[in-house]
C-alpha cells in the first residue's frame, strides 16, 4: 500500500495554503457556484444602507395613542369583562327557584364588612382586615 503524502492541488478558483502539519487553510474565499447570487457582504451592506434611511421616531401623538391603547388593554378590558360577568350573574340569579344571590344583593348584605375591614367585636367576630 502506497500512501500519498503530496497534498492535492486546490480546486480552480480557490487558493489554499498548506501548513507543515498538512492542514489546508483558505487564503481567499471561494467563488459562488452561481454567479447571480449576491454575497453575504453585499447583503450586509444593503442592510446597513437601509438602516441609515430609517424614518425619524414617531411623533408624540403616536406615542400617546399607544399608551392609551396599552391602558385600555390593561385596565378597561378587565373592568368590562368583570361587569359582563356580574350582569350574567345577576340575570341568572333573578330566575325562579334560584338560591344563589346576585352580585347586587351580595354587596348590599356585606357592605358593612367591606366598608369597615378592621372592626373587632370579640374573639370570633373580626373584620376582613384581621382575617
Amino acid at each position: 500500500m502506497i500512501l500519498n503524502t503530496k497534498p492535492e492541488t486546490p480546486a480552480k478558483g480557490t487558493a489554499q495554503l498548506t501548513t507543515s502539519n498538512g492542514h489546508h487553510h483558505l487564503s481567499e474565499r471561494p467563488k459562488p457556484m452561481v454567479p447571480s447570487l449576491r454575497t453575504v457582504e453585499t447583503k450586509m451592506k444593503s442592510m446597513k444602507h437601509a438602516a441609515k434611511e430609517a424614518p425619524l421616531p414617531p411623533s408624540e401623538d403616536a406615542e400617546r395613542a399607544e399608551r392609551i391603547r396599552d391602558t385600555a388593554r390593561t385596565f378597561i378590558m378587565p373592568v368590562v369583562a368583570l361587569a359582563f360577568i356580574c350582569l350574567i350573574w345577576e340575570i341568572y340569579s333573578s330566575g325562579e327557584g334560584i338560591v344563589l344571590p346576585g352580585p347586587i344583593k351580595t354587596v348590599t348584605d356585606s357592605w358593612y364588612r367591606i366598608a369597615h375591614p378592621w372592626f373587632d367585636h370579640g374573639p370570633n367576630d373580626k373584620g376582613l382586615g384581621w382575617q
